[in-house]
Order: C-alpha cells, then structure tokens, then sequence
C-alpha cells in the first residue's frame, strides 16, 4: 500500500506539472524528494544509507553517461545528482537534444523534465539564478534565493542582487527605494554555547535579535558572550541598533545606514561576476 501511494503522489505531481499548475504540484515534489532525506535519518523507518547512497552513486553516473551523449551538441554549465544544466550550441539542436535524452530514458528508466532558460548568473552550483524567456527566474543560494516569513534574513540584499541580474536595475536603486524596515533585518542567535549577547554595554536577554546598521555612533555593535569574552557576530555593522518588537508595516527610520546594504549587495554581485 505505502509503495502505491507513493506512486499515485508521483502521477498525480506529474500530471499537475504537465498542466502547468506549478503552485500546485511543488507540495507533491517535496513530499518525493523527502522520501530520500529520510533514507540518511537513522530515527526514521525509511532509513536505509546504503541505498541512499546507491542513489547517488547511480543518479552520478547515468547523468555522467547522459552528458557523453549531449556533449557534442552543447556545453555543460553544471551538473548534479538529479540534473544537468546545459547550453545549446545551437537553437536548432533543440529537438535533437530531446530525441537523445529521450533515448537515454529509454534505456536507463529514468524520467527527464525539462525547462528551458534563456539566461544563467552562476556563481557556483548551489548559488545561481537562472531567467526564462518570459523574465521569472528560478533562484538557489542563501544569497539570492526567495525568502519567506520563516526564512527573513536580509531581504532587501537578496532583492537587490536578482534586481540587478535579472531587471537591470542597479543595487542602490533598489535600497534606497526601499522604505519597509523589515527587509533590512538581519537576524542573530545565540546558540547554547554562549551565556549572553551584549549590544555595546547592555546585556541582552532575548537570545534571537533582530538587527539593522545605523548611521548612529553611539549604536554600538553587538556581541555573544562566552566566559565573561565578547566575540562579535559574523557580519553584523559595527554600528545597529535592535528591534525586536513587531516590525510588520514599520516604516524605515532617518539612522537606518541603507549604504551599508548597498555594499553588501555589491560585494555578493561582484562574487557572481567572478570579481573577488
């Protein structure tokens, strides 16, 4: 019954995707791609590293055999356990290429899908962004990936570097323009290893903080604590100032220093441009 109902979750994902109804065939993706992270957690009845490891290994090495079949009609851009990326030599190869990935599932039983893109900005494999034809964007990496209400850390840098590559809008034009407080945060924890934080000399009992850089020199910077040392948070300004009351709808106050997110962005857009 459980292999039946796997099967009938991988049909009907299939079917919503061939219908184009992504919002609602990305839960079913999960929900399959799930099945493999459960196979390397030891307090789950799926567990079975061997296998997740044959899943690899195997996903490798038919992907491998694919790319020899592909490589005299494209380049490779990048590949992965579960996929490749590739640039065509020519538009006119396209239906060549889909006629020889198809003879290859033939043969191996794997199932391919297919999206096409008509622009990459990579600065390694886990950190990309890649554009289609009709200008959305698939985008992976903490550096421009799209965040959400669980996951709100530094937006407005995040904004500002997919701004950049896939509208051409320069990086200050999107932060200065900004004027919602919450995309400037940047959240700090502190782990159980430290006793405290400090922000300059007041101890802090909140363990997670929300911070923003200020243009106030009397904001001083913040820090965990361990044994009576301070040890400064990694990329924290050297100058902020804490909210950590509701900031939904709050507007951006006259200190908060938008250049040093402007930099920020800066730094990661010349990362992707190979530049430092």
């Amino acid at each position: 019954p459980s292999l039946d109902k796997f099967r009938q979750i991988y049909d009907t994902r299939l079917k919503l995707k061939r219908e184009g109804k992504k919002k609602e065939q990305a839960p079913y993706k999960i929900v399959l791609n799930g099945t493999y992270g459960a196979m390397k957690d030891k307090f789950n009845p799926l567990y079975d590293p061997r296998q997740a490891n044959n899943v690899c290994v195997g996903g490798q090495l038919l992907l491998l055999d694919l790319i020899e079949k592909l490589e005299d009609y494209c380049d490779l851009i990048q590949s992965n356990t579960d996929g490749i990326l590739v640039k065509l030599h020519r538009k006119e190869d396209a239906e060549l290429i889909k006629n020889i990935c198809h003879e290859w599932e033939n043969r191996s039983g794997m199932v391919l899908e297919f999206d096409e893109f008509i622009k990459v900005i990579q600065r390694d494999v886990n950190n990309y962004i890649i554009v289609a034809e009709d200008g959305s964007y698939k985008s992976k990496g903490a550096v421009v990936k799209k965040l959400d209400d669980l996951d709100y850390n530094l937006p407005i840098v995040n904004e500002a570097v997919v701004n950049y590559f896939v509208k051409n809008i320069p990086v200050e034009e999107t932060v200065f323009n900004c004027h919602e407080l919450k995309k400037f945060q940047q959240i700090v924890k502190v782990s159980s290893k430290y006793d405290h934080a400090v922000h300059g000399c007041e101890k802090l009992n909140d363990k997670t903080l929300r911070v923003f850089a200020s243009l106030d020199f009397l904001d001083r910077g913040i820090f965990k604590v361990k044994n009576s040392k301070p040890e400064k948070f990694a990329d924290t300004p050297e100058n902020c100032f804490i909210v950590n009351d509701d900031v939904n709808n709050m507007p951006v106050p006259p200190k908060l220093d938008k250049q040093y997110y402007v930099d920020m962005a800066k730094k990661r857009v010349k990362q992707f441009l190979g530049e430092s």
